[in-house]
């Protein structure tokens, strides 16, 4: 498999982007009428923030964050040359991979059956990183 789907993944369901949508029109409404520019900044943030939407797969490349909102794409790309070590945690069907770049560390959930392909991918990519197994 070339694309390992994660649970990292933030997107709103449909129905609490149709409740921002609409608290954020009716707070809009009433902004403009009272003229409270405070309440229309946070009506137009909430319509804003009812299309945001974040992906996280892991492919042969590295680890790569895809942001889609109104207006902007956005890619980052963690490849896996740049990760020191990789902690494994297992719970159930799902397991929490820990990847350590320098000092910070990077979370993503995938399913259990996925860790051997992913640790073998990672190890092509960088013979260095250390795999460790969290209890």
């Amino acid at each position: 498999m070339e694309k390992f789907e994660t649970y990292s993944n933030k997107k709103l369901t449909l129905s609490y982007k149709i409740i921002l949508i609409f608290l954020g029109s009716v707070l809009l409404l009433y902004g403009f009428y009272f003229k409270e520019y405070k309440k229309i900044f946070i009506s137009i943030l909430l319509i804003y923030l009812s299309f945001f939407e974040k992906k996280v797969f892991i492919t042969k490349e590295g680890i790569i964050s895809q942001r889609k909102g109104l207006g902007f794409k956005s890619r980052d790309l963690i490849p896996f040359t740049h990760i020191t070590n990789i902690r494994i945690q297992e719970v159930n069907e799902k397991t929490g991979l820990h990847f350590m770049e320098n000092h910070m560390a990077r979370r993503i959930i995938i399913d259990t059956k996925y860790v051997n392909d992913i640790v073998e991918l990672s190890k092509n990519s960088n013979k260095k990183i250390y795999i460790d197994h969290i209890k």
